[in-house]
């Protein structure tokens, strides 16, 4: 989930459907999911962002989406995180 809201917000041409279901594709339920051959997976995906950055640790990296990120537009393009915030601001209340 964490990886998901991480690549939406760092892919302004991404969507929740875009977004790979797996988290690496090395894992067994990738593979076996796409015939053996998966494309990259979320954290593979992050990993890619991260070998294409100034970072060299993905926490840099992470740290920097978190700085930067666009909360309302992460809400209207992620369910998982409208929830999210959604329960965030009734415990808040």
């Amino acid at each position: 989930m964490l990886e998901s809201w991480l690549l939406l917000s760092l892919d302004p041409t991404a969507t929740d459907e875009s977004l790979p279901l797996f988290s690496k594709r090395a894992k067994r339920s990738a593979r076996d999911y796409h015939n053996g051959n998966p494309p990259p997976q979320l954290k593979d995906r992050l990993e890619e962002h991260l070998a294409k950055s100034s970072h060299h640790r993905m926490a840099e990296l992470i740290l920097e989406v978190a700085a930067e990120i666009d909360v309302d537009e992460l809400a209207r393009k992620s369910l998982s995180f409208r929830q999210f915030r959604e329960q965030v601001d009734t415990w808040k209340q």
